[in-house]
């Protein structure tokens, strides 16, 4: 009821988002919805939601950045202001390879 109720045109990706977490807190197949309501069952811990966002925001980040320097990773820190320790950290956590950039 609470979905159909809800505004989602143009806006798939909340629509996906609630659906993605309404996935996840249904682990044993069925939803349990506080009395609340679905608000605070799609309400992650506000620590929690901040580190996924900021992980997938680094990650589009720096392969969007990666992809338009061509792999060239001083070019890479001289575009986005990183430093050269930060840019390798941050592709180690991601899990991004400089060669997997490179246009030959």
């Amino acid at each position: 009821v609470w979905l159909k109720s809800q505004e989602w045109e143009g806006n798939v990706r909340e629509l996906e988002n609630v659906i993605e977490r309404l996935v996840i807190f249904c682990a044993d197949g069925v939803l349990h919805l506080p009395e609340e309501g679905i608000e605070s069952a799609i309400l992650p811990p506000y620590r929690e939601e901040k580190d996924r966002v900021l992980g997938q925001f680094e990650r589009e980040y720096l392969s969007t950045a990666l992809k338009l320097c061509k792999g060239r990773l001083s070019e890479v820190t001289d575009r986005t202001g990183l430093s050269t320790r930060q840019l390798y950290n941050l592709m180690k956590k991601h899990d991004l390879e400089k060669e997997d950039f490179f246009v030959g």
